[in-house]
Parts: structure tokens; sequence; C-alpha cells
């Protein structure tokens, strides 16, 4: 899947305040590798240097700062027991249950299921049974094909009945808190049991000729069969002003595009998520169905109609995703929201069997599982797998607990982000003693920053680390400043 589609076109103001100009520097100096080491004693007034920086000051910083030698010590707890949103920090947690009670090589399975096996004539009677159970990785290229791929081998020839499906956990697939104007956005798309494509549905933007209509594509247009686009857009002169944006009206399969982009402007690249997956993942299985040459009854059997002891028990085909531990990856490296959600959903249905919203049973199960490893259920309070909500609250303690207690485990290690080599830190702290050190989780939202992970100074012992801005009405790129420049600082510890 794409990253996030219409890239923000803003104009930089030239003018600078002479603060902000003598904290760049500030940081830009602590890169250098011979920057002077620190003592732990004057760590807390280091950080207190550069969060009496001008801009933060209506901003709240949290900090906290321990060793992974036993037992721990806390070289610095700057606000690190109060509340701060994490942003998608909070994806810390669910993976770590994740890794508690999964066994690294589990697997998520997608099924075709009947009640009796095809005739001999290959007919299959009182529908096919998609039992769908979130697997976030399952695509339309090679999951689907793979599926139906094994009805053919069985000798299937006809489905009678229709497709029945039967979703193993239950829910709206949205995060509590989220707001509304994200729904359409790739980044929040809903989490369901029928998943395919992480549910959203890639799209490109060309511009035209002046004065004309931009050019619209999907990138797969048997993906989004149904979707009507209104392209209001137009294309203006050489250099002129990027104004292009791309709304999809909530809960309906329609796009509207307005607004401009140069002649000269490179393809807009992006995604929309869809309103319906169960609708989505369903049409597609059909159409995959029928293009493997086998012929389908599409009315379907109400689950309320089928008689006790009528229940599918054969097998046809099954795709499994890829073990929990890449999963994981997937959801800590990329910070992918989809991926954190599904894995929040499967936790809540694998381990809190009931009828409540997949999300809610989830939380508890990362709740209760988190607090048995010690760490406090008061200091986190999760309302969403992804940290896309702005309801989630969390001590920067209770991270760096979470952290020190998943430091042995080599799955959740290597989730983590290496500070300019991949992930979400690929293109930070370069050239600095950081740089292929640490490995971290960041979380953004508008006016939101943080950072979590493990860094190891050159003269210091091994550190488990929590940052977090809050508050704040500086750039997502400003806010990364302030943090990398206490990132940076860690790195120059020794003992003293």
């Amino acid at each position: 899947m794409r990253s996030r589609f219409i890239q923000s076109h803003f104009l930089f103001l030239a003018s600078l305040s002479i603060a902000y100009l003598f904290s760049s520097i500030e940081i830009s100096a602590q890169t250098k590798k011979d920057s002077p080491q620190i003592c732990p004693a004057n760590l807390s007034a280091e950080i207190a240097k550069i969060r009496q920086a001008p801009q933060l000051t209506y901003s709240r910083l949290g900090v906290v700062v321990s060793t992974l030698s036993q037992p721990p010590q806390i070289l610095v707890n700057l606000d690190g027991d109060k509340y701060f949103i994490p942003a998608s920090n909070g994806k810390l947690f669910v993976t770590a249950a994740a890794l508690k009670l999964f066994k690294p090589s589990d697997r998520i399975r997608t099924s075709l299921l009947s009640i009796d096996p095809p005739t001999a004539n290959g007919e299959i009677g009182g529908g096919l049974y998609v039992v769908g159970r979130g697997d976030p990785s399952f695509s339309s290229k090679s999951s689907l094909r793979s599926l139906v791929s094994q009805l053919v081998a069985k000798g299937v020839k006809r489905i009678n009945g229709g497709l029945i499906p039967l979703g193993q956990f239950h829910g709206s697939g949205l995060g509590d808190g989220w707001e509304w104007q994200d729904l359409q956005e790739d980044y929040a798309a809903i989490s369901s049991p029928f998943s395919i494509d992480e549910n959203v549905i890639d799209w490109t933007i060309n511009p035209s000729k002046i004065n004309q209509h931009v050019k619209f594509t999907w990138d797969s247009p048997t993906l989004a069969a149904g979707w009507q686009i209104q392209n209001q857009a137009t294309t203006g002169k050489i250099d002129s002003a990027f104004t292009l944006e791309v709304n999809r009206p909530l809960g309906q399969k329609q796009l509207i595009i307005t607004g401009s982009m140069p002649e000269n402007a490179q393809p807009e690249l992006g995604a929309t998520a869809v309103p319906d997956p169960e609708a989505h993942f369903l049409r597609l299985l059909a159409d995959e169905i029928t293009k493997q040459g086998i012929r389908i009854d599409l009315s379907t059997t109400p689950l309320a109609d089928l008689k006790q002891g009528s229940q599918p028990q054969v097998e046809l085909a099954v795709v499994t995703s890829p073990p929990i531990s890449d999963l994981v990856k997937i959801t800590n490296k990329t910070s992918n929201n989809f991926y954190a959600e599904s894995l929040l959903r499967i936790l809540g249905t694998r381990f809190n069997r009931s009828d409540r919203d997949a999300s809610h049973t989830g939380i508890q199960v990362v709740t209760d599982t988190l607090h048995q490893q010690g760490i406090s259920a008061n200091s986190f309070l999760l309302a969403d797998g992804s940290g896309l909500s702005r309801k989630n609250s969390i001590a920067p303690i209770a991270i760096v607990q979470l952290l020190r207690i998943m430091s042995v485990d080599r799955t959740f290690w290597d989730s983590m982000s290496i500070a300019g080599v991949d992930g979400t830190l690929k293109n930070r702290f370069k050239d600095t003693p950081a740089e292929a050190n640490l490995r971290g989780k960041t979380g953004n939202l508008s006016g939101v920053a943080a950072l979590s992970g493990y860094i190891k100074p050159a003269n210091f012992d091994r550190l488990a680390f929590s940052i977090a801005i809050n508050n704040s009405n500086q750039s997502g790129k400003e806010l990364r400043q302030y943090i990398d420049s206490i990132v940076l600082l860690l790195t120059r510890l020794r003992h003293c």
C-alpha cells in the first residue's frame, strides 16, 4: 500500500525568530561526534535547557530515561508519571501483548468451507462459507487467487446457495475517538474480519493540459467497480499553486476531486479507504470464482435459516498470513495503523470470547496481559490499537517499563525501526552517533510527537527511553528536532 496521498504544500515563512535560529544551531551542534560527554547527574539539566525553548512554552514535554541493567536506574523522569497522547507509540502495547500471547510462528487463517464435500459433478450445496479472521496481509493479487485455485483443485465447478460470510469478530472496525475527517483516508481504513489489500484502493492523478481537468485513474480498476468520480480539478500553469484535494463523502463509494495542480507537477499517488470491507471482499471473491471458471449462484442463505447440525465442516481452501512475528514487524517498523487495529481485534477474539466489540475486548486483553507483566493498568488507557485516537493516554514511564520487559524478546527488538537505516526512522539521525544505534518507535499527530526505544551510548549502559511532546502549535518537523536533540544528549552519556 502506498503512503498517504496528498502531501501538504505549504509556503514556509522566510523570517524565523532569533530564538528558533538559536535552538536550531544548538540542535545541529549536538550531532557532532566530538561533542562533550555528559554525566548522568547532569542529564536532566541538559534536557531542561531544550525544554526552555520559546517554541515549547505552551507545550507539554515528558521524558523518561532508564538503564536496562538490573536493577534498572531511572536517570530522568520529567513528567513521566503523567498522561500523554502517545500517537503511534501506542502500537508498542498491542504488539507486546501479541508476542506475549501468540507464538511468533502463529498465523491467521482465512478459510472457505461447505456443509458437505463437492458432489461427483463438482457441485456444492447450501452455500460456500467464507470464514474471515482479520488477516491484515490478505491481498487480491496472491491470497485471493490462491484461495479460489484451491477450490478448482478440489474439483468444484458450481456453488449453489451463494457466499455466506462468517466473520470471527464484531464491531464497527473503527477506533474510539477517531476524527470523522480521517475516515476516508488510507491510514484510517476499517479493520474487518474480511480484509483485502488493507481495505484501501490506490489511485493516481496526473496533470493534463492547462485549464483542462486533471487525469484520474484507479491503479486496479477492477477493485473500484461501482465507484463514482467527480473530477472538478483543473490543470494550472507551470509552477502554479498546488491546491489539489481528494475527498470521499462519509460512507460513500465516491471521490470528489477539486483544486488545481501545475502542468509540470509530478503524478500524485494516493489511496482511499473502502467504506464497506465485507461487501468489497465478497464481491472480489465472487469475481475471482467466476474468473477461474466456477459457476456461482450469488443468492445468499440467511444464517438464521440454517438448521441445527447443518454447520460447515468441510474445509475446501485456506490461506494463512505470514507469522505473527512478521505482522508485528510491519506494525512497528512501518507504523502501520491497519495492522495494529487488526492485531488488536484478533487478540480480543482469540483470548476474550464474547459478543462485545472486538476492539473493546482486545483492549481488555492487552491491558490485562501487560498488567500481569508488572505494568500498572492505571498508567495507560487505550482507546484503539494504532494510536490514531486522541483518547489514548499513556504515561512515558509505562512505555519505558514495557521496553524493559520486552528488551529480551528478539522479535520485539527486531520490529523496531533502526535510525538512519529503515522504517519510520530511515531518514532521521543520519551522520550522528544515533545512526544504526537507536531502535525506536515513532509517533506523530498534529500537535503531538513521540519517540521511544533503545539506544547504547558509546561510554554508558544501554538505555530505554520515552519522549513525548503534546499540545504544540509547531509542525511535526520542528517537534522532531527537539526530540532528536534529546536523543543525541543520551549518546553523550558516560559513567562519572
